[in-house]
C-alpha cells in the first residue's frame, strides 16, 4: 500500500507507538480518511462492474 508513503507514517522503537513523522502527531485521523477513500472507490467500482454485467 502506498498509505503510509503519504502519511510519512514512522514507528516508535521504544513503545511502537506509530506517528506523522514530519509533524509528530498521530496518524488515526488520516489512516481514516485514507481507508475511507479507498473503500468508496472499491464499493464504486464493484457497482460499475456489476452495472455493466
Amino acid at each position: 500500500m502506498i498509505g503510509p508513503a503519504i502519511l510519512n507514517h514512522q514507528v516508535c522503537n521504544g513503545c511502537g507507538f506509530g506517528y506523522n513523522g514530519k509533524t509528530g502527531r498521530s496518524n488515526g485521523t488520516a489512516i481514516g480518511i485514507y481507508f475511507g477513500v479507498v473503500f468508496a472507490i472499491a464499493i464504486f467500482l464493484f457497482i460499475v462492474r456489476v452495472a455493466l454485467g
